[in-house]
Order: structure tokens, then C-alpha cells, then sequence
């Protein structure tokens, strides 16, 4: 009886898990055109998450869809001291070509938080096509 209660819980819990997926599970697996709407559902209920904020961007720009990628970038300039926004917003600016803004971003976001793998590799990245690849 007891082991077909906790199994119960267990899977109730699964399920509550399940039903609460605002997108980055899917994001942070790479699945970008499954993480979107689930995304943009998460973001009109929570505006004011970042990190919900930064992976929509990063999605989008993913996906290149672009027109939807530069609304979000307008909408995510408030969290200007978010290194993962910054980052998000950086790999747009780079995606677009605005080089100086992308450089800008990401040593910002590199002064709030030096330990972001992807600041270091939108760096580098820039840093490369800027010496023509060579």
C-alpha cells in the first residue's frame, strides 16, 4: 500500500512538473522550434522574468525569425543588468551584423557576471569573424 502511494506521488509530481514546462527545458536541450511557444506563453504570463526573456531571444534568433527576434530585443532592453538578457540581446546584435553593439553587450554582460560560458564564446566568435577568420 505504501509503495503504490509513493509511486502515486511520484507520478503526480511528474505531472505537476510536466504541466509547469515554461520552455527552457526544451530551450536548454537545442530544441528551438519546441521551446518558442512554449516560451512566448511563458513570457505573456511573466513579463518580468529574464531568464524566460533571454532564452525566447536566443531562440528566436536560433530559428531566425527575425522580425519577432527584434521586438523582443525592444522589449528586453529594461533588463539591462541581466548578463543572460545582455548575452541574448549581444547574439542578436552579432546576428544582425552591428558589431560594435554586440562587442558593447557582451563585455557588459561579461562585467556582471565573468563566468557566463556563453558571453566568453559570443566574444570569441565576434572576435574571430573580426579578424576575417584568420
Amino acid at each position: 500500500m505504501l509503495r503504490r502511494l509513493v509511486c502515486l506521488s511520484v507520478l503526480v509530481s511528474f505531472q505537476i512538473c510536466a504541466q509547469a514546462d515554461d520552455g527552457l527545458t526544451a530551450y536548454q536541450e537545442g530544441s528551438f522550434a519546441a521551446a518558442i511557444p512554449l516560451l512566448e506563453a511563458a513570457h505573456s504570463k511573466t513579463p518580468e522574468d529574464a531568464v524566460i526573456e533571454a532564452a525566447l531571444l536566443s531562440s528566436l534568433v536560433s530559428e531566425d525569425r527575425l522580425d519577432r527576434a527584434a521586438e523582443v530585443d525592444a522589449d528586453a532592453a529594461k533588463f539591462s543588468s541581466t548578463p543572460e538578457v545582455l548575452t541574448a540581446r549581444a547574439e542578436f546584435a552579432f546576428h544582425m551584423g552591428d558589431m560594435p553593439n554586440a562587442e558593447q553587450k557582451f563585455k557588459s554582460a561579461l562585467q556582471l557576471k565573468d563566468t557566463t560560458a556563453r558571453v566568453l564564446f559570443g566574444l570569441s566568435r565576434l572576435y574571430h569573424a573580426a579578424s576575417f577568420y584568420r
